[in-house]
């Protein structure tokens, strides 16, 4: 909870938003909570983990590998009711530091042919499509144990 007196303390967020709003008017929540959050330089999740017993918060991929792999082990078996095609698109949004993306992976590599044929794709962006721009995430995702293919990661652009 912000204090009155941590109102008047001024950061280079706040004095970026209040030229933002005199320059153009009023943003959007959108805006203000892309900016707080992503901006290159000071937004709350580029230089610190979200996720995670060090983040603001956890998730199941977090706490288990067991959640992805079973997930994992039913997009191979809907997969082969499907006919095994050749090509499809495995999309994940908001993927956080790729940690379900890894556990579905591993699971999936038991059954040929599912990895070369799935063309996986990814966005953090807040409103589930564009860029992924979270940096402390790209270098989460970097350091991964190589399960992710060539093909990862992709941009998700609609």
């Amino acid at each position: 909870m912000t204090s009155p007196d941590n109102a008047k303390i001024d950061t280079p967020l706040k004095t970026r938003l209040i030229d933002m709003i005199a320059l153009k008017g009023p943003i959007t929540v959108a805006d203000y909570m892309t900016d707080a959050l992503s901006h290159p330089n000071d937004g709350y999740y580029m230089s610190q983990p979200a996720i995670g017993a060090d983040g603001d918060f956890t998730t199941a991929p977090e706490i288990s590998q067991v959640f992805g792999e079973l997930i994992g082990l039913w997009l191979v078996d809907t997969w082969r009711a499907m006919g095994s095609p050749d090509d499809f698109n495995l999309i994940e949004l908001g993927p956080g530091r790729g940690v379900l993306m890894e556990d579905i992976l591993r699971a999936a590599r038991l059954r040929r042919g599912f990895i070369d044929a799935a063309d996986l794709w990814w966005s953090n962006h807040p409103d589930g499509f564009g860029l992924n721009n979270n940096g402390a995430y790209a270098q989460a995702k970097s350091n991964r144990n190589g399960l992710m293919t060539s093909k990862w990661p992709r941009l998700l652009h609609l």
